[in-house]
């Protein structure tokens, strides 16, 4: 874990202010992925999520490039594949298409085994040397089972400036195996239960990239507030799975100890924000609820929504 937290840093004081951002969308098409999870099959929702984050998410005004890859073993299990359903190209380009590519997924049958570590290399070759901000998203249901192991991929990948966001779907991921391959890399790694919490962290990797089209009221007080609720949430659900994963024996004590200790300092941190985010956020009210007398009109209207929108979020902020 200490050679990986190294090289990310490393990575991170590289890749400062590089041109562009490139990004893969890395699926897990092996055989598992066809069944159900909250209602569908997992592979459906996982595709429809990629296709409205490419359709709705991504900032158009940033220099950003995606792709779309697939991964799986042949039914037998033993010989990896890797599928490029969108090359890498800029995100313009993609959405002129995005009817034609959609058509493509809701074709796809998945099959065979789950080759992480293969569909990594291949992911990597495909963001290539340019001098960009790479990424690659890796949205599975399981473990590698056949190919290269996926942590040494991911030394290599890191040693390239790639970081790797890993997205583990339901309750058979490994999560010592994808938390390892964000530790490496400087990326994020989040366990998935359904549709919408993938939706939700999917957004929060997107915009931890730099790439997500950011929603008109994140510049205000609530925006920032909901923000710091999201991230404490997220460290509160880490905390839980890391707890998960030490009673049934997937780390050791250290590196439960080890992990928990960064996760609260990371809660500490935010905690400490949002008091600050509180206070500013009481000394609006004061100074909207004076100014609301003197005004009339639209002025009126906008001054009565921020006074009903502070209000709720800090009711919110006081259930965390």
């Amino acid at each position: 874990m200490e050679r990986g937290g190294q090289d990310s840093q490393k990575n991170q004081k590289i890749h400062v202010g590089l041109a562009g951002i490139d990004i893969v969308f890395l699926i897990d098409s092996s055989e598992s992925m066809d069944e159900e999870l909250s209602g569908d099959r997992k592979i459906t929702w996982v595709c429809k999520a990629v296709s409205k984050a490419i359709k709705e998410a991504l900032d158009p005004s940033k220099s950003i490039r995606v792709a779309v890859m697939f991964f799986h073993a042949t039914k037998s299990g033993d010989v990896p594949k890797a599928d490029i359903l969108i090359p890498l190209q800029n995100i313009e380009n993609v959405r002129s298409n995005m009817s034609k590519y959609e058509k493509l997924m809701v074709s796809l049958k998945p099959a065979g085994g789950t080759p992480i570590g293969y569909g990594l290399e291949k992911a990597v070759i495909l963001l290539g040397d340019k001098s960009t901000d790479k990424h690659v998203i890796l949205l599975t249901d399981g473990e590698n089972n056949v190919g290269p192991d996926p942590v040494e991929v991911a030394y290599q990948a890191s040693s390239k400036g790639v970081k790797i966001h890993a997205l583990g779907i339901g309750d058979e991921v490994n999560v010592i195996e994808l938390g390892s391959l964000a530790n490496v890399t400087g990326g994020t790694f989040r366990k998935i239960g359904d549709e919408e919490d993938l939706w939700r962290e999917l957004k929060e990797i997107l915009a931890v990239v730099g790439a997500l089209k950011m929603e008109r009221h994140v510049n205000t007080l609530e925006g920032q507030i909901r923000e710091v609720l999201s991230s404490l949430r997220n460290v509160r659900k880490n905390v839980k799975e890391l707890e998960e994963s030490l009673s049934l024996e997937k780390m050791s004590a250290e590196e439960y100890s080890a992990k928990l200790s960064l996760l609260r300092s990371k809660e500490d941190e935010l905690l400490t924000r949002l008091r600050d985010l509180r206070s500013r956020a009481v000394k609006r009210l004061i100074e909207l609820q004076l100014s609301l007398s003197g005004s009339q009109g639209k002025e009126r209207e906008d001054i009565v929504h921020e006074i009903e929108s502070l209000r709720d979020v800090l009711r919110e902020s006081e259930e965390i």
